[in-house]
């Protein structure tokens, strides 16, 4: 399941919204063996996706960043020189680069929280994670956090009478 959620937080609207990216400055070395790149980001992350993000205090990030920006390759000829893309490009890379920083720790929260999980034996729980995720897709941090109420009624009207519901069967179903 931790593979699962670091899978999803990677795609943009689910995982994270990107509301600007822009290059502010993009000066490569006298070799062209790298760049330094300095972008503005304004980047808003799943909270169910992305805990450590939201506990460090980076669950919103807005301002610039600087990177070392690697060339995709070298252009044919004797005197090639690097290929560094166009400025579109980049962005996409830059945006990797802000929803990677903390993959780490974010695999070690998410991990526990599986782990959790599956001690206490209640899988439904991760009903909730899902509602959760698709409410931040189309809602935002209020759609999380809206999904993840409406996971949780759902759970509690499945835990209610698991002997004649109709929904308890069919997650059991899955499992079984």
């Amino acid at each position: 399941m931790t593979l699962l959620f670091l899978l999803l937080g990677l795609f943009g609207g689910l995982g994270y919204h990107v509301s600007s990216v822009k290059e502010v400055s993009f000066v490569p070395n006298n070799f062209g063996l790298y760049a330094d790149a300095v972008f503005q980001c304004d980047i808003t992350f799943n909270p169910v996706l992305y805990p450590f993000y939201w506990v460090v205090g980076a669950g919103h990030l807005e301002g610039n960043f600087s990177m070392v920006f690697i060339p995709e390759g070298l252009m044919p000829g004797e005197y090639g020189g690097p290929v560094w893309g166009r400025p579109a490009t980049r962005a996409d890379i830059y945006v990797t680069r802000v929803i990677t920083w903390g993959t780490i720790g974010n695999a070690v929260l998410l991990l526990v929280l599986a782990i959790f999980i599956e001690v206490i034996g209640k899988r439904v729980l991760f009903l909730a994670i899902f509602t959760g995720t698709l409410g931040f897709r189309f809602g935002g941090l209020a759609g999380a956090l809206g999904g993840l109420c409406m996971g949780a009624f759902v759970i509690a009207y499945v835990l209610r009478k698991p002997e004649d519901n109709v929904l308890e069967r069919f997650w059991r179903s899955l499992w079984d």
